[in-house]
């Protein structure tokens, strides 16, 4: 069966397009530009919306309210919704998952994942709108690519388609950090090396090191490559700028790991903004409507490949 499932997000907007581009589009994604472009303002009231809906990752009823948001809006273009609970002991509100399948026996299926929580919570995480830029809780990572995506699911139906030194030495000191990789191979080694260095303590130390693999590493492959081949190829239909492969080394972790080793997928394409995790974090107005339109591009020519 053909099923497109959301967890969250992915993320795209509407510059209109040189003419010289223009005959790079389909009818039907000439169709999804004027859907974009027709919803901006509803678009950005959605954005205002669940920005002011406080979900820190803690909260766990404000990513319920969150989440019943998407929820409602998913159910009205036919998605099929349920809630995925975590163990209670991890105080987190679970995973909202929605599907959608289609009545052709067989066809494409697109994963499109995010996140519904904001990593800052607390004075300053309000909506506020200058006009250049909106700032807020979640304007970027990562609100504004769910609304993003929803837009862009909306256009689709539419169109029918650390350092320092210390003189004092403490008793006893847990230390935790993060460890990522890009696939299996390379964080063994780097656990190996870790437990190499720790065995070699200083008088009258000792140090004990505990590994609790949480995300999986993200290798390189074809496939990846693959998937943002196909994303640039809708950027240059589109008159946007181009799209290059950013070197694995200075990625961060993303939601795209716990999938990026099964299946082809890119990652980095959401709305544009500035103080990422902070009381800073603002989003750039005039990258939703383009990431929205690359996004029902995206998806709808994905959902017409055979293979």
């Amino acid at each position: 069966m053909h099923r497109r499932s959301l967890g969250g997000v992915l993320a795209f907007l509407l510059a209109a397009a040189p003419a010289s581009r223009a005959q790079d589009l389909s009818p039907v994604e000439k169709a999804l530009a004027r859907s974009v472009e027709a919803r901006l303002g509803e678009e950005m009231a959605a954005l205002e919306k669940v920005v002011n809906i406080d979900s820190g990752t803690f909260n766990a009823e404000g990513v319920r309210e969150v989440g019943r948001f998407f929820e409602k809006e998913l159910q009205a273009l036919d998605f099929k919704t349920r809630w995925v609970p975590m163990p209670e002991v991890m105080h987190r509100a679970g995973h909202l998952v929605a599907e959608r399948v289609s009545p052709k026996p067989s066809g494409k299926r697109v994963l499109l994942i995010g996140h519904l929580d904001t990593v800052f919570e607390g004075q300053g995480h309000r909506y506020t709108n200058d006009g250049a830029v909106i700032r807020g809780a979640g304007v970027m990572d990562m609100k504004g690519g769910d609304v993003a995506i929803l837009f862009a699911l909306k256009a689709l139906e539419s169109a029918g388609t650390s350092a320092g030194k210390y003189n004092v030495v403490a008793r006893a000191v847990t230390v935790k950090g993060d460890l990522r990789a890009l696939d299996e191979p390379e964080r063994e080694a780097a656990k190996a090396r870790m437990r190499e260095i720790a065995a070699a303590s200083l008088p009258k130390t000792s140090a004990k090191l505990e590994f609790d693999d949480i995300v999986p590493g993200w290798p390189i492959t074809e496939g990846n490559r693959s998937v943002l081949k196909t994303i640039e190829t809708v950027s240059r239909a589109l008159g946007q700028p181009a799209l290059t492969e950013a070197d694995p080394v200075v990625r961060g972790f993303g939601d795209v790991n716990f999938v990026g080793g099964l299946l082809g997928a890119a990652d980095g394409l959401g709305v544009k903004g500035d103080g990422l995790h902070s009381p800073e974090e603002s989003l750039y107005p005039k990258s939703v409507g383009p990431v929205t339109l690359r996004a029902a591009v995206l998806i709808g020519r994905l959902l017409q490949t055979t293979n």
